[in-house]
């Protein structure tokens, strides 16, 4: 049986052979939030290390926002964040099939060479794993996962 804990630590990027050598940049700023500095430096705080409790509760505070809103929010200059992937998915599709008619929304089936590596079949035959669910045409996307 495959030590599939091990497995995934020895292929992580940090791992790779040339990963020490590599290039590398550091987002500073969210140049989408600039006209917020205190939400700006708190970005910046979460991306170098854990906040302390006072500094979220000031910055998100009340910041929690039911579905009816979500939908009043939808533009092209709000960030909606979730703190659960199920919450990430459900927003996000809600988003989507709200800026997108119906017949512009499509499921994407990735294409992968590892069909015929036995030890990764359960990864390869997952949905989440070789599928990107529900993109448009124009829509911005961010992969949150690793693809194949």
């Amino acid at each position: 049986m495959l030590d599939t804990e091990n497995y995934c630590q020895k292929h992580y990027v940090y791992n790779a052979i040339d990963w020490n050598s590599t290039t590398y940049h550091t987002l500073e700023i969210s140049i989408r939030h600039v006209e917020d500095p205190e939400y700006c430096y708190f970005l910046n705080i979460v991306r170098c290390r854990t906040p302390m409790e006072e500094k979220i509760s000031s910055v998100l505070n009340n910041c929690y926002i039911d579905e009816d809103l979500v939908e009043q929010y939808i533009d092209d200059n709000t960030t909606i964040l979730c703190t659960h992937q199920k919450d990430v998915d459900y927003y996000n599709n809600l988003i989507l099939h709200k800026k997108f008619p119906a017949d512009q929304i499509y499921v994407i089936q990735l294409e992968t060479n590892a069909r015929n590596v036995e030890h990764i079949q359960s990864w390869v035959n997952n949905k989440r794993f070789n599928h990107m669910q529900h993109v448009a045409l124009g829509a911005l996307v961010m992969l949150t996962e690793n693809m194949i």
